[in-house]
Order: C-alpha cells, then sequence, then structure tokens
C-alpha cells in the first residue's frame, strides 16, 4: 500500500478498537498517534497533503463532533518539566532535557491546534496551510538580524530567549 494511504488501513483499524475497547481507545488511536503523526508528514510530503481533506472526511465519520473536540481539548498533554528529577546530574544537562521538553510541547501544541482546525472547522482546513513550524535550531536575533530557517515550503520566525520559545506569526509563503 503507499504510504500516503496508509490512513485507510488506520481508520478500519480503529473502527474495530472502538468496537472492542472504546471510543476513547480510538479516538487515542486515530487521532493522538496515526492522523497527528500524519499531519507532521504532510508539513514536507504533498502527497501527504494531498490525502488530509479524504482522510478527515472519514475520521468525522467514524468519530461524533463533540467526541473528537473533547479529546483534542486535552491531546497530547503532558506534566510539566520536573528537574527534580534530574537531581544527581549536571546542571547543563538538566537545562538540555528542560529546553527540549519546551521543544516537543511546543511541536505537539501546534499540532494539535493543526488537527483542531481541519476536524472542528467547517472548511476544508485550507486557511492558513502549514504557517507554522517549530525553528528551534536557528533563532532570529532580538534585532532580525538573522533569517527565519527554512523548514517545509514555509518559513517562520521562531525566536528562542533563554531556552524559552516564541513563535512568531509573520509567515512568509515560498509559493508563487
Amino acid at each position: 500500500m503507499d504510504p500516503c494511504k496508509i490512513w485507510i488501513e488506520q481508520c478500519e483499524a480503529a473502527r474495530n478498537i472502538e468496537n472492542e475497547f472504546g471510543t476513547d481507545k480510538a479516538l487515542s488511536y486515530l487521532i493522538g498517534e496515526k492522523f497527528l503523526n500524519f499531519l507532521e508528514a504532510a508539513e514536507t510530503q504533498s502527497e501527504f497533503r494531498e490525502e488530509i481533506p479524504v482522510f478527515v472526511a472519514e475520521i468525522k465519520g467514524i468519530f461524533e463532533r463533540w467526541q473528537l473536540a473533547e479529546y483534542l481539548a486535552k491531546a497530547r498533554q503532558t506534566e510539566p518539566f520536573d528537574p527534580s528529577v534530574y537531581d544527581d546530574d549536571d546542571p547543563k544537562i538538566v537545562e538540555m532535557e528542560r529546553q527540549d521538553d519546551i521543544r516537543r510541547w511546543a511541536n505537539d501544541l501546534l499540532l494539535v491546534e493543526r488537527a483542531k482546525e481541519w476536524l472542528l472547522e467547517d472548511g476544508d482546513g485550507k486557511t492558513n496551510r502549514y504557517p507554522w513550524r517549530i525553528c528551534a535550531t536557528n533563532a532570529l536575533n532580538e534585532d532580525g538580524g538573522d533569517p527565519p530557517q527554512r523548514v517545509g515550503h514555509r518559513m517562520v520566525g521562531g525566536v528562542c530567549h533563554g531556552g524559552e520559545a516564541r513563535i512568531e506569526t509573520n509567515v512568509v509563503s515560498d509559493d508563487p
């Protein structure tokens, strides 16, 4: 099977999971795992992007809107970073872990927001398509001196200040 068509099998599996284990498990599998991963792949692979509308239509055929909204309200939420877990580690390692945790959290937050656009809004998700991406490795200077890092087919001005990630909304498109 074509990798970008994997959603067909995943939706069928979600139906089986719902019948066997309940709606919460099916939502966790299909939305929290498969759909969010699919959206992430779609950032850089056009064949996945093209499949999103039909994947979304199938998801909306499996779950009620209120079920999707309820699930997405808590999807990929994690506990706050706990430095006490690293009691015996070097403070530099603890800081690196904290910054990695912030990056993962921000990326998850943006993916969930994108999923909400597709699954909960009446439109087709085309407004501001893919206007975000964490740019954690190439931050802008305070004075805006360095250009934003190129990610996929869009660019964002991701700015990191002392480990605190901030997402800029000034998106520049590479589209003609």
